[in-house]
């Protein structure tokens, strides 16, 4: 499970048998709230569970703002 971000106690993970689209997964903690985020070709929900609406929002705009280093972390694992 290759971790390209940990922020405010979010990590921002890929699986190494995931599959495109280009997706990422974010949990806080082990054990705590996840979703899936698809990256490109645009930034969009896939799933979540546990996550606040205010939270959600948060992680969007998060993963808009550095949309290029999760293409760049998949790209570059997966070539």
């Amino acid at each position: 499970m290759p971790t390209i971000l940990l922020v405010g106690g979010l990590r921002f993970f890929f699986y190494a048998n995931d599959h495109e689209p280009i997706h990422v997964h974010v949990q806080r903690g082990n054990k705590g709230p996840k979703a899936k985020i698809q990256i490109d070709p645009s930034v969009s929900v896939v799933s979540v569970q546990g996550f606040s609406k205010g939270d959600m929002r948060r992680i969007l705009k998060f993963c808009e703002e550095n949309k290029e280093t999760f293409i760049e972390s998949w790209e570059d694992f997966f070539a």
